[in-house]
């Protein structure tokens, strides 16, 4: 009679994973191995076997499959293999055996909700955990180890908690950190955590939280580029141990209220900074530390003149890499993140993406994708460097998504018809939506992307002429556009569903072909042509926009970039087909140098994810050129931006306890100041 039961329920389960499409299922189990696969349904399936009295875990593990959700709440240990493209969503802890292993580019959305690991955590190589929602890892003492290239992403205004970790890597690239994160609401937390990282670790985006001991170990360096605060908590520690390096290079000048060099808080007096046998280096804005203590072992280096000026292009303003032969022209160009790849598009037949691996001295095709069907006039590798999506005049005017694999371009996934031809998207920083527009429709459109599908969730209102340009901010919170007729920039704020007008600059004088945030979300940089040709420089406040700045070029400029830490600004257009680089500084610009000319329209250029290289493609030229930078030290330094201790100004509440444990010795190139009360 068991058996029969047995063998009534198994039929029940498997009728039900077949012929369940549409609705939101629930699935019970009492069965001690379950095997759960969803290629069957586009559903969303909730498990909840903690209302049946099991004791064993899922041995099999279960695959979700991209656009897929499973939401999760059980006690149960899970096991075997969790292939993970689509999103699993916890509604209880979750607890990993030993014997359970990890693949994919899916999503864990833990709602506040923690992942327990019985064992160590393998993310593979080029492989990507994606942080949905707050999430903790409760590593109990395991480790979590990623391959090459393989990523902890964290979504925008999402926070990752590290708890009694040890996280460790292979490989890792500037772009691709171990550990990164979407944006700038983006925060994360490491509790009694430990970090090994090979490569050094660029923290460019939101927040850190230390809480409890936290310990920076290797051989490498913890590079702080992130223009937004970090912590050291009350009673915690951050430890730079033997030989590791603590770079502090905020990729801002701050505001009055808040300093570049005052964004590390230690939040009272228990809050300490551990330097052990370690480098502390800080460029020429400086570091202040106050509150709390900083603790001296063994033979500890700061450095606070560490900033390395951008002075000339290499090899007389010649590329030191080039390519040609890809068609009538080169309309438009991306690196991937880490720094290792440039894709490019434009005007070929039959209209295809090339990919080419870049080694500093050269460019080598890698992959060919299949044809888009016209002239591909924008594209954008994702943020986490796995996909490109593309747009351009393909009838019917669709977005396509394109999966890199290295050597290969398999397309993933398309959108309905934009109504009109594409001319600008723009991948959100957290990778889950595109900004789309162009002509016809002159309108911003947003697409959810799910990892094989493009969901329409947000048009804005009609731009009043076909829209050139648009970028996302690095908190993801505004969409900026530009382009003909109205010949205005349009800041709109993007709530996930709706997209609201919050600025308008006067007109610009002409066509708007580029524009582009600074890092830190401050300044837009703006180009165009046939009336103005010049560089205009931005301040968003948040409703207005302010012109603080301008540049003449000479001719139509077509582009505009960032350099990564927002420090200088690369432009090129027309005759005299040159790329001009500007330092910007307090609101105000200075020509550092030119490039030797292009020979033709620069329709495109854009920095590599280190600043050192600047790539450029031309119309109707056919040639991608990559450019070197030079970049030598200066001795110039006021003694308010050198490494301080203490804030005098705000009282003895704010002095630095400074101590150095016997045997400690530190030498000190730059300026220090003592700014303590007492």
């Amino acid at each position: 009679m068991r058996k029969l039961l047995k063998k009534i329920c198994w039929f029940f389960l498997v009728s039900l994973i077949f012929f369940v499409k549409n609705l939101s299922s629930t699935l019970l189990f009492h069965n001690k191995t379950a095997l759960i696969n969803l290629h069957y349904s586009n559903s969303d399936f909730i498990i909840e076997p903690s209302s049946f009295n099991l004791d064993a875990s899922f041995k099999n593990g279960f695959n979700i499959p991209a656009g897929q959700t499973i939401i999760l709440n059980t006690k149960i240990p899970i096991s075997g293999l969790l292939d993970l493209s689509g999103t699993l969503s916890l509604e209880n802890d979750l607890y990993c055996d030993t014997k359970l292993t990890y693949s994919g580019i899916g999503s864990i959305a833990g709602n506040g909700c923690a992942l327990h690991l019985g064992g160590n955590l393998i993310i593979p190589a080029s492989n990507v955990l994606h942080i949905g929602s707050d999430t903790a890892i409760e590593g109990h003492g395991n480790t979590i180890i990623l391959g090459d290239s393989a990523e902890l992403f964290v979504d925008d205004n999402v926070t990752l908690t590290l708890r009694n970790v040890l996280v460790c890597n292979t490989k890792n690239f500037v772009g691709n950190p171990a550990i990164k994160l979407a944006s700038h609401r983006s925060k994360l937390a490491l509790d009694n955590a430990s970090l090994d990282i090979i490569g050094d670790f660029y923290f460019d985006c939101g927040q850190l939280f230390v809480h409890n001991d936290v310990s920076f170990t290797g051989t490498y360096a913890f590079v702080y580029c992130s223009p937004k605060p970090s912590f050291i908590t009350s009673h915690s520690t951050l430890n730079f141990d033997l030989e590791t390096i603590f770079d502090f290079r905020p990729s801002t000048t701050g505001t009055p209220e808040l300093l570049a060099k005052d964004l590390l808080f230690m939040q009272d007096a228990t809050s300490q900074l551990y330097l052990n046998g370690c480098t502390l280096k800080t460029t020429l804005t400086g570091m202040r530390l106050t509150k709390g203590q900083l603790t001296f072992d063994n033979k500890v280096t700061m450095t606070s003149n560490a900033e390395l000026y951008l002075t000339e292009f290499y090899n007389s303003g010649n590329p030191v890499a080039t390519v040609a032969g890809y068609g009538n022209s080169i309309t438009n160009l991306s690196w991937s993140p880490d720094g290792r790849f440039i894709a490019i598009g434009g005007n070929n037949t039959p209209g295809s993406i090339n990919v080419y691996s870049f080694s500093g001295n050269s460019l080598t095709l890698t992959t060919t994708s299949e044809s888009y069907g016209n002239h591909i006039r924008t594209l954008a590798w994702s943020p986490d460097g796995r996909f490109i999506a593309i747009g351009g005049w393909s009838s019917p005017g669709t977005v396509k998504v394109y999966f890199f694999l290295g050597n290969n371009l398999p397309q993933v996934a398309t959108s309905a018809s934009y109504g009109g031809n594409i001319r600008a998207l723009s991948w959100s920083p957290d990778g889950r939506y595109i900004a789309v527009g162009g002509d016809t429709a002159q309108v911003i459109k947003v697409y959810q992307f799910t990892g094989n599908s493009l969901t329409l969730v947000a048009t804005s209102a009609v731009y009043g002429g076909t829209i050139r340009t648009l970028s996302w901010s690095s908190d993801g919170r505004y969409i900026v556009t530009g382009g003909e007729t109205t010949q205005t920039v349009n800041v709109y704020n993007f709530s996930g569903n709706s997209l609201t007008s919050v600025a308008q600059s006067g007109a610009y004088g002409g066509t708007i072909y580029s524009l582009g945030w600074s890092p830190d979300g401050k300044y837009i940089a703006v180009t165009g042509g046939v009336t103005t040709n010049a560089l205009y420089i931005y301040n968003f406040t948040g409703n207005r926009l302010v012109l603080v700045q301008t540049a003449n070029y000479g001719n139509e400029l077509w582009d505009v970039s960032w350099s990564p830490d927002g420090k200088y600004i690369a432009i090129g257009g027309s005759s005299p087909y040159t790329v001009n680089v500007y330092r910007f500084s307090d609101g105000s610009l200075t020509l550092i140098d030119t490039s030797a000319s292009y020979g033709d329209i620069i329709s495109k250029l854009s920095w590599n994810p280190d600043g050192r290289y600047i790539a450029v493609c031309g119309n109707p030229t056919n040639t991608l050129n990559v450019y070197a930078l030079r970049h030598t030290s200066s001795s110039s330094q006021i003694l308010s931006n050198s490494i301080v201790f203490g804030n005098s100004a705000l009282g003895s509440s704010y002095d630095l306890n400074v101590r150095g444990l016997s045997g400690a010795k530190i030498e000190i190139d730059g300026l220090l100041n003592y700014d303590n009360v007492s």
